[in-house]
């Protein structure tokens, strides 16, 4: 039973490592990702990228901007 289990929880971390990869070469090649195009891209609504991103922003690896008009982005 306990195999089982383990397989359920190893495809999730492959997915989030997958997904926090894909975030970061996005930003090497453009600089900038805006939540919506992060959303796009990962398949996932705005609400999981916001849980996605606050995780990782609290490593302190990423920055995010909330411009007082338009869309909030990310920046390394």
């Amino acid at each position: 039973m306990k195999a089982s289990i383990s397989k359920k929880i190893k495809p999730y971390k492959e997915k989030k490592d997958k997904s926090y990869d894909i975030l970061i070469s996005m930003l090497k090649k453009q600089g900038k990702v805006s939540f919506i195009s992060l959303s796009e891209k990962l398949g996932k609504d705005f609400e999981e990228i916001k849980d996605f991103i606050a995780v990782i922003d609290k490593e302190k690896r990423i920055k995010i901007i909330y411009p007082a008009v338009g869309a909030p982005y990310i920046t390394l």
